[in-house]
């Protein structure tokens, strides 16, 4: 049977039956939007004038003119079903329309010319967790805050007024959470009516979250490849940097020998020695660093240290900061590491100075003991024992309660473009988690911060530090001293003489090797650089112990990473001394060695020194 539509079925189709089909594409492209922000924003603005505009336009235009050739057009072939479906619905375009709109994956409204909106879909009642009724006939200024209100309403007069279609990411905050929508907005013009605005919105806050997610990730990796870069340099740089430094720690040395007792001249450098030290901590802690590998701690006072980096600080800080500190130790020891706790220190008072830059204040710096137990203990974040508590607080600008947990992430910062890395706080929290400690924060915006570190007391007495003039160990061996630097040959010769050895030089390793090929007994023990040309010096030494084997030997590194102390033993070699040497280890470390000649011991270890601090 051929059955023939009647008039209001060809209106109805033509009105209604492009819905399904926009459906389709709208969301296929939300599909896809991930991977074209072009097609997403440009199929959204067709749709959303197709299906809002279309849909209004033709329900709202009264009955439409139905033609001979139109109905030859619409005339077709349905089954049974189909034909009563659309019978039954003929006088319901409206209720489908509503259904079409509250299932659309979107945002879609309509407002008048003042901005009052006359028309919103289920999803906006779901975002504002608003009733229609409380929407209807309320503007932007009713409905957002009002800097966000009037970016809005500027928006929308300028879409109506020019006719044009406006597509962008607006920030809105919803439930005090910002999102994020990708919005299509255009004017809605008929001669009868006043000009109207439709719009469409998809939520792109996880996307956008996402891809802020993924700038986030690739900063971290960008300054990750930073400190690698940095741990090669170093590492690359370490040798020759440690030559110098060798070179001015061995001359103040013999220099302060020389000096009067007591003079003026030897507590000045027994300063510069203090730096040098220092200088080399450094390149070791850079190292440390960037292979993740462990420091050295010993027993020390923190009030030596504390008091060095306020000095150093004060240098630095304009008068209008003022310093204050008060330090109580009552003789109490940390089992730490110097230079790591000299750099929490430090990254704490330069904090707290960059606070005070602009408008002056006070830095102030505690140092006191705690005794922590029970609930006391668990809310500062440590276990139940004895601890030095450092606190370090400012009359800065204090930080605002959302950043105030993110302040110790890796790479957060709110200093301007050069200010700082973001790293200072994260590897001050590191050294004190390490040191089984804890650290934590309190600021109040414009009064100011306070950083608290506690630190376990060591049960340990103190360790000796600083420039000693005690006798050192002495001996009349004859001793063969090899680097490829002469003034290091010089210096290491010259020390050698001064503690009583006969001492040979060479700046080659080959020469050395000839020379000692010529009488091997001749020398009681060898002194070797690491990195020469031609012949290193783990190789120089295996030559050596292949034609003496009973040779003792020593071998000065900078910090290799090709030589470790498991390979310097497996090779024979009896000691490896840290660069650049101190004339105190030096000294009993060739004592060690000398007078271990002869004792058969099967499980002697190697000894590892590290220049004197």
């Amino acid at each position: 049977m051929r059955y023939t539509l009647s008039r209001h079925q060809k209106i109805y189709l033509r009105t209604s039956l492009p819905l399904p089909a926009l459906l389709v594409v709208l969301l296929l492209c939300w599909r896809y939007a991930a991977l074209n922000w072009t097609v997403m924003m440009a199929a959204a603005c067709v749709l959303s004038m197709l299906v809002i505009g279309w849909g209004l336009w033709r329900l709202g235009s009264g009955p439409a003119t139905d033609g001979a050739a139109e109905g030859d057009a619409c005339e077709r072939n349905l089954p049974s079903e189909m034909a009563h479906w659309l019978s039954s619905n003929l006088g319901d375009r409206q209720a489908l329309f509503n259904v079409f709109m509250n299932h659309l994956p979107a945002l879609a409204f309509i407002k008048d010319s003042q901005g009052r909106y006359l028309y919103i879909n289920s999803a906006c009642k779901e975002m504002l967790k608003m009733e229609p009724e409380e929407i209807i006939g309320r503007s932007d200024c009713d409905l957002w805050p009002d800097d966000t209100a009037k970016v809005l309403c500027l928006n929308d007069a300028q879409i109506i007024t020019d006719n044009q279609v406006y597509s962008a990411i607006e920030p809105v905050m919803v439930g005090g959470e910002q999102h994020h929508h990708l919005v299509t907005k255009f004017g809605i013009r008929n001669d009868q009516q006043p000009p109207l605005l439709g719009g469409i919105a998809f939520d792109m806050t996880e996307k956008v979250r996402a891809e802020e997610e993924n700038a986030n990730l690739e900063q971290q990796l960008i300054q990750s490849q930073k400190m690698e870069a940095i741990g090669t340099l170093a590492g690359g740089i370490a040798h020759d940097f440690n030559n110098v430094l060798a070179a001015i720690m061995g001359y103040v040395e013999l220099a302060m020998f020389d000096a009067p007792p007591g003079s003026k001249v030897q507590g000045e450098l027994e300063q510069v020695l203090k730096a040098t030290h220092r200088a080399s901590e450094l390149v070791r802690q850079i190292l440390t660093f960037s292979r993740k590998t462990g420091q050295e701690r010993q027993s020390l006072d923190p009030k030596p240290l504390v008091t060095e980096v306020l000095k150093l600080i004060r240098a630095t800080l304009p008068t209008t900061i003022e310093i204050r500190q008060h330090l109580e130790t009552d003789g109490a020891q940390l089992e730490a590491n110097a230079t790591q706790l000299h750099q929490v220190i430090m990254n704490l008072c330069t904090n707290a100075a960059h606070a005070m830059e602009e408008s002056g204040g006070i830095l102030e710096v505690r140092l006191d003991r705690r005794d922590l137990a029970g609930v006391q203990a668990g809310l500062s974040g440590v276990s139940t024992g004895r601890y030095m508590e450092i606190e370090i607080s400012d009359t800065g600008h204090g930080i605002a309660p959302s950043l105030k947990h993110r302040i110790f992430d890796p790479y957060f910062t709110t200093k301007a473009q050069g200010k700082g890395t973001g790293m200072g706080l994260a590897v001050a929290r590191g050294i004190v988690q390490s040191h089984g400690g804890a650290i934590d924060v309190e600021s109040e915006p414009g009064k100011g911060t306070r950083f608290r570190v506690l630190l376990p007391i060591s049960a340990a007495g103190p360790t000796a530090s600083g420039v000693e003039r005690q006798p050192l160990p002495r001996g009349r061996e004859s001793i063969l001293f090899v680097d490829d630097e002469p003034v290091l040959v010089d210096m290491g010769v010259e020390m050698l003489k001064r503690l009583g050895y006969q001492a040979v030089g060479c700046d080659k390793a080959l020469s050395a090797l000839n020379l000692f090929q010529k009488n091997p007994h001749r020398f009681d023990l060898v002194i070797s650089d690491t990195t020469m040309p031609n012949l290193t010096g783990d190789t120089l030494l295996a030559r050596m112990l292949a034609i003496r084997s009973d040779l003792p030997t020593i071998l000065c590194t900078g910090y290799s990473e090709q030589m470790t102390p498991e390979k310097a033993s497996a090779a024979g070699i009896s000691a490896l001394l840290m660069k650049p040497l101190s004339i105190k280890d030096l000294a009993h470390t060739l004592r060690n060695t000398l007078d271990a000649r002869g004792q058969h011991c099967p499980d002697r270890r190697l000894k590892v020194v590290h220049s004197h601090r």
